[in-house]
């Protein structure tokens, strides 16, 4: 309780202090949501809205809960500040008619973001819960996500970030669940690969590099099967069940611009690959703000990546072995750890692929698999029988740099100038 209340305060205080337009592309996010609202489908473009390209499943919650709403759709008039003040007071100007109105759609458009953090944070938690007897590890994988900075920020605003983040951590419950505590008949391991099948289905729906959560996912399904035809067949599920969800608008995009993901790639792989990407994913994965006139300096970083390392390296090493007379508080033995892992890496590869096509290669991109990261980092402490105070150290850091992140780069900057 007191990591969600934690979390909700913080992601409320970035929800009602950050103004109008001010969060990374919220002016075309919204336009996608307000073009559903209106009655139509957005369209792909090359030079208009930036966030064209993005799957619609976001966009068509917030235009329904618009109009549950009765507020009426209504297109962003952002109008971008002079560029010699565009770092110091943000990109938007405020001191235009408009402004109150813009910061009350806003605010109705933001309030889901904090709800699907917060069940991120639920759903992190009762995964852990089936992995692991351990009183305080499922607390310490919650904090974790709800201790990364930039997490509690992009929780705030309107991105389609956050249900993919949601539907990242659902996958990972469901994952777990099927392999701990999975159905003892083949009809039960059927409708729960459906299930999982949806809900790989609705992470590609709602952003594009949702699909590479994909193979984590579908590894639980072959994990859980009892021979090779079985694996086949649930496998075979998976893939309807998924394309059930999605396929209707990667057909869509092929008939209409030739290309499933509607995707183009324009920049060099090569230095991307190897140098861009890596660099970015240092300095933007706990905090840059969700939007990117603001960040911290390098060494800021050193002991959140060191502080994830020790669990991560704790769990790969300890894990590999069980001294005698060990109790092993994990359940479900290995499997769990290598559908996490899975998931984990295909989240950070969606990094690696955006960053070659453009140049918006952000660590929030990753945040689909945050709850896999943090639930590996949680266990490897679990195994390094630390004190349950020191285990909070990750969060606890998070906790006071996303206090300071909007002191600094919200209050100060925004509402004392």
């Amino acid at each position: 309780m007191v990591v969600l209340v934690c979390f909700v305060l913080l992601a409320a205080s970035v929800l009602a202090l950050t103004p109008p337009w001010e969060a990374n592309d919220e002016p075309f996010h919204v336009q996608n949501v307000e073009t559903l609202a209106s009655g139509h489908l957005y369209q792909i473009t090359h030079d208009g809205n930036l966030e064209s390209i993005q799957f619609p499943l976001y966009y068509l919650v917030l235009a329904g809960y618009q109009k549950l709403l009765r507020e009426p759709s209504q297109q962003p008039d952002a109008q971008l500040a002079p560029i010699a003040g565009a770092h110091k007071h943000g990109n938007y100007l405020h001191s235009v008619p408009q402004d109150g109105r813009d910061q009350r759609l806003l605010d109705v458009l933001r309030l889901p973001s904090v709800l699907f953090g917060l069940l991120t944070i639920v759903l992190t938690y009762l995964a852990a819960r089936r992995l692991s007897r351990d009183r305080w590890t499922p607390v310490v994988a919650a904090a974790v996500v709800a201790g990364v900075p930039k997490f509690v920020f992009v929780s705030g605003v309107v991105n389609n970030d956050d249900p993919s983040n949601l539907l990242g951590a659902a996958g990972l419950l469901a994952a777990v669940t099927l392999l701990v505590r999975g159905p003892t008949t083949g009809r039960g391991r059927t409708l729960a690969v459906v299930g999982i099948g949806l809900i790989a289905g609705a992470l590609v729906l709602t952003k594009v590099t949702g699909f590479l959560m994909a193979p984590g996912l579908l590894l639980a399904v072959v994990l859980v099967s009892r021979h090779r035809g079985e694996a086949i067949r649930l496998g075979a599920v998976f893939v309807i069940a998924a394309f059930a969800m999605c396929g209707w608008w990667l057909v869509r995009n092929q008939i209409r611009y030739g290309d499933p993901l509607a995707a183009h790639a324009a920049y060099s792989p090569a230095r991307q690959i190897l140098l861009e990407v890596p660099k970015k994913i240092y300095g933007s994965f706990w905090y840059d703000s969700g939007w990117n006139q603001f960040g911290w300096r390098w060494f800021w970083y050193l002991p959140f990546w060191a502080l994830a390392g020790v669990g991560l390296v704790a769990l790969a090493w300890r894990g590999r072995v069980s001294r005698p007379g060990e109790r092993v508080s994990r359940r479900g033995g290995r499997r769990p750890l290598w559908v996490c892992a899975v998931l984990a890496l295909g989240a950070l590869a969606s990094v690696w692929i955006v960053g070659i096509q453009t140049n918006t290669e952000e660590g929030r991109l990753a945040f689909m698999g945050l709850p896999a990261i943090a639930l590996l980092i949680a266990l490897g402490y679990e195994r390094l029988r630390l004190p349950a105070w020191s285990r909070f150290l990750l969060p606890g850091i998070g906790l006071v740099g996303t206090v300071l992140a909007i002191r600094y780069d919200v209050i100060i900057p925004y509402l004392l100038r």
